[in-house]
């Protein structure tokens, strides 16, 4: 059990400061003992987790550990942390000390039998193991504590308006990024994905805890998913489902989607410099490209094999020329734009970060800058062999363009005398492609 507890100590390593022994009093606030019997029950009977720590005791995930520290990525994101006291190294060892105690095989210890059950079935795999931390961890307990301590220790106060004035403004972001994105850590993603690892939800799990935590105001990304969850999802799959069965443009788009070829232009892309370059002109605008392509190929993948399509009944019989142009406009027919638009502009007018985000976005989409990014995607290789895949089967690509353009030049109330042919193109190509 040593090895887990040192996971208790790893979030700790914050030197030189008065503010350590306000974050070690709220971590004393953790059941350390519940914590470690939950996390050694996972590792005596979850498939998943045992695999999990076979992989991590391994030399391929050493090696990737030793090329991140090693890194010029690396460095310079514990330069920019140690602004702030955070002894990232000292981080490092804590971590390759707790991987050294990793236990593989049988593993020898009395742990209590508090199994979690959900309608009698045991709760499986490292999703919920977290879940099953989170919820014998006190975190309105804590968060009270936290508060007391803001307002009583203004040294803490400080390092917390310091701390969170720079994850705002992006400058630790422009450091964690490109370690995220460096190649020995893509490559641990890689294999944890292999293993079946909801990275993903992993992440959106502590991005939510994390948020309810620190009060933090709501984001453009949450406001773009309320907007979003306006859209009658189910009504849309019904109409893309009828489309999928009875007519002959998408079953063969469908079918071009589900094949090999497609997706390893995909991929060719997305590990592509143009595709680099395009997502760090992103983040400037908080658009996270790479998520974005996750989401896409995520969606992708659960997409239904041709033969696969199966639905109980159709709402009427299609003819051969409704095609994807007419599956697009019956989508979007059935969408409330006009319920979605009003809602935009009132959190437009409530949410400054928000107004910020559209300003800089349609800035410099007229300005020609995203053009100068998206562009060099747009004809790449493998962009362009999508394009004429595409062409071949007879989609209307420039029908579906122009109609794209008109929606959102309607949504966004864009003047159409201040639009230019490449502007409106260039909004069009950043949709589309996301």
């Amino acid at each position: 059990m040593k090895w887990i507890m040192c996971l208790a100590s790893v979030v700790s390593v914050i030197e030189g400061t008065r503010v350590d022994k306000e974050i070690q009093d709220l971590l004393n606030l953790i059941p350390q003992d519940r914590v470690l019997n939950i996390c050694m029950r996972y590792a005596i009977r979850d498939q998943q987790i045992k695999s999990l720590l076979s992989y991590i005791k391994g030399d391929h995930f050493k090696q990737n550990i030793d090329a991140m520290e090693n890194s010029e990525e690396f460095r310079n994101l514990a330069a920019v942390t140690e602004s702030y006291n955070v002894n990232t190294y000292a981080l490092l060892i804590k971590f390759n000390s707790l991987l050294d105690m990793v236990p593989v095989g049988r593993i020898s210890a009395e742990v209590k039998s508090e199994e979690t059950e959900v309608n009698g079935t045991k709760r499986n795999g490292i999703l919920n193991l977290m879940k099953d931390v989170l919820e014998v961890i006190p975190l309105e307990e804590i968060k009270r504590a936290y508060c007391y301590k803001l307002r009583t220790n203004p040294q803490f106060k400080l390092f917390e308006r310091n701390l969170m004035k720079q994850i705002q403004s992006g400058e630790i972001r422009d450091y964690l990024q490109p370690f995220i994105n460096s190649r020995p850590f893509q490559d641990t993603v890689k294999d944890l994905q292999l293993m079946g690892l909801p990275i993903g939800e992993m992440k959106q799990c502590v991005e939510l805890t994390l948020t309810n935590f620190f009060d933090i105001g709501t984001s453009v990304e949450t406001e773009v998913q309320e907007l979003l969850e306006m859209v009658p999802y189910d009504k849309v799959l019904e109409i893309c489902m009828e489309y999928a069965i009875g007519d002959p443009q998408v079953k063969v788009l469908l079918n071009y989607l589900c094949g090999d070829h497609f997706k390893q232009n995909l991929a060719e892309m997305e590990d592509s410099d143009e595709f680099q370059n395009l997502a760090n002109a992103a983040r400037v605008v908080e658009i996270d490209a790479y998520a974005l392509a996750n989401k896409f190929i995520t969606a992708l993948n659960s997409l239904p094999n041709r033969g696969n399509v199966q639905h109980p009944f159709l709402r009427r019989k299609r003819s051969p020329g409704d095609g994807l142009s007419g599956l697009i406009r019956e989508a979007l027919e059935i969408t409330p734009l006009e319920d979605m638009k009003t809602a935009y502009r009132y959190k437009l007018q409530n949410n400054p970060q928000l107004k910020m985000f559209e300003q800089s976005l349609i800035e410099r989409v007229l300005s020609g800058e995203v053009r100068h990014y998206v562009e060099p995607l747009i004809y790449s290789k493998p962009f362009q062999e999508i394009k004429r895949d595409l062409e071949e089967m007879g989609l209307p690509l420039q029908q579906i363009r122009e109609f794209i353009e008109l929606k959102l030049i309607e949504f966004f109330d864009l003047d159409q005398t201040i639009i230019t042919p490449t502007s409106a193109t260039v909004v069009t190509e950043i949709s589309s492609f996301s």
